[in-house]
């Protein structure tokens, strides 16, 4: 085997891209006071059906809001930081959210930047019926 097709090894130490996930999901529902959703993406459509990432409760404690979270250290051409983000995912969000009586919201979170400077999209439906 030529060294140009044999595999590159992981460096050692670092997490996994999993692992950057819950953090983030984590950090993400304690600024918010809510609760992280366990194994949310490992039994997607399973029969435990468990749906978002971080479900945000309201002034009363219920559950208000459902987010998505994302992780994005991928590079452009260009070496800026990006993320695809396809029609199909934000309906999936919206539907998850509405299916538990929740408002959905999608929560992108840049590697390496201040969560202040996320970026939240969420559908004009229910965006309107925060104002």
């Amino acid at each position: 085997m030529t060294d140009r097709f044999r595999p590159v090894p992981k460096p050692a130490g670092g997490k996994k891209p999993r692992q950057r996930g819950k953090a983030v999901e984590a950090e993400i529902a304690k600024r918010l006071d809510g609760t992280r959703v366990p194994m949310s993406g490992a039994v997607k459509n399973s029969v435990h059906n468990l749906k978002g990432d971080v479900t945000v409760p309201d002034a009363l404690g219920k559950p208000f809001i459902l987010l998505e979270v994302k992780l994005s250290g991928t590079l452009n051409t260009k070496g800026d930081r990006s993320y695809t983000l396809t029609k199909p995912v934000l309906v999936q969000m919206r539907d998850e959210a509405r299916s538990q009586q929740q408002l959905g919201a999608f929560r992108l979170h840049f590697a390496n930047d201040r969560y202040e400077d996320d970026w939240v999209i969420m559908s004009a439906d229910d965006w309107e019926l925060l104002l």
